[in-house]
């Protein structure tokens, strides 16, 4: 009888993936089971879909939480004059367009916080123009 010898797992997934297998190699305290598969490191749909969504995100909430804070810590009137200080968080995505590894996520961002920007003022000009003409009928 000979002994079976154990064999390295074979990566799931496409041949670029195969390539980042080095880079997640279980270590002592980690289970093998524990690890994100290939989809969730490099499948070319979920960068892209993750980074867009999160760009939405991004645009939406960022500026909510930082004047809630501002409002919450501080009075009116110091609160407004550190509204242009929520200009140093674009410095997060145009970081990450500089990192190789994360640039299309980053790509991605920028362009889902783009779409929402247009979405938001074209919507609020549209709701705008039919109020105004409304009123004008009237």
């Amino acid at each position: 009888m000979s002994a079976a010898l154990p064999q390295d797992p074979q990566p799931t997934g496409p041949p670029e993936a195969a390539a980042d297998v080095q880079d997640s190699e279980p270590t002592e305290d980690t289970d093998p089971g524990e690890l994100p598969d290939w989809w969730h490191r490099d499948h070319p749909t979920f960068v892209r879909i993750a980074g867009f969504f999160s760009g939405l995100v991004f645009l939406s909430l960022v500026p909510a939480v930082f004047l809630a804070i501002m409002r919450a810590l501080f009075d009116y009137r110091v609160a407004r004059e550190l509204w242009p200080y929520l200009g140093f968080t674009l410095l997060v995505p145009l970081g990450l367009l500089v990192w190789p590894r994360s640039r299309i996520f980053a790509r991605y961002l920028l362009f889902g916080m783009v779409v929402t920007a247009v979405v938001v003022v074209g919507v609020s000009a549209l709701v705008l123009w039919v109020l105004t003409r409304r009123e004008l009928r009237q």
